[in-house]
């Protein structure tokens, strides 16, 4: 068989169209897409819940007489000093260890300025989750426009992160991965070249720049994910390099 010439373009009208494509996040976390607001996806996602920060100590035996003259051994607690775990709430279990300056931040103090996207229309609630030893983090994923690239519809999708182990910020990332289970989750974080750290902000017209900050970092990405996507297509490769 001779070397012939293919490119992205001839490839993509050779797929067919009706294949089932997994949706984003599709058995990884719960559905959302009937919340209106972070309030209900929250409590839809079952992440109301908080997180305490609790100082750290251990148990040190000590010696102890009795009057009968017996000695015996008494667990006594130590304090680390300037360390501390976080706990939450509900279970009671920890999640991480921090430092004394170490703030947490709630998921509703974390993901708070995602009803202003919501309010405006310019992005909806997909799923949110918990994963991570004992909940230790947490992600919502909003849905944004259909994009159409060379006759391909693309859905875009923008995953927010959240931790309370002292791992990271709150951040937001833009991801051209159809995610459908955890490990594909993990690519998606390990792999993201667009993403942003977002600080929290208690004012509405905080949480409304921020929103804005994200949109436009969404905007940009899409259209370079647009421009790459147009170039490729009219590369061509040899039959080899496609195998």
């Amino acid at each position: 068989m001779g070397i012939a010439n293919y490119n992205a373009e001839s490839i993509i009208k050779a797929i067919n169209t009706d294949t089932e494509r997994k949706a984003y996040f599709d058995g990884c976390g719960i559905n959302v897409q009937n919340a209106h607001s972070l309030e209900t996806a929250i409590k839809m996602a079952k992440m109301d819940w908080e997180v305490v920060k609790m100082p750290m100590a251990y148990m040190t035996q000590v010696p102890q007489t009795l009057e009968d003259g017996t000695q015996i051994l008494v667990d006594i607690p130590q304090l680390f000093k300037g360390n501390y775990v976080t706990v939450r709430s509900d279970t009671m279990e920890p999640l991480g260890t921090v430092k004394k300056n170490y703030q947490v931040l709630q998921n509703r103090e974390s993901y708070d300025f995602l009803d202003s996207l919501v309010a405006t229309g310019d992005a909806k609630f997909e799923t949110a989750g918990v994963y991570g030893k004992g909940g230790a983090k947490t992600f919502i994923s909003m849905s944004t426009e259909p994009l159409e690239i060379l006759g391909d519809e693309f859905v875009p999708y923008i995953l927010f992160l959240n931790s309370f182990d002292g791992s990271g910020s709150v951040q937001a990332m833009f991801t051209p991965i159809r995610t459908w289970c955890s490990n594909t989750l993990a690519r998606a974080k390990r792999e993201a070249i667009n993403r942003i750290s977002i600080r929290h902000s208690n004012s509405m017209k905080g949480q409304l720049e921020i929103a804005k900050e994200v949109l436009l970092k969404n905007t940009l990405y899409l259209e370079a994910l647009k421009k790459e996507a147009e170039k490729l297509a009219v590369t061509p490769f040899s039959q080899e390099a496609f195998e």
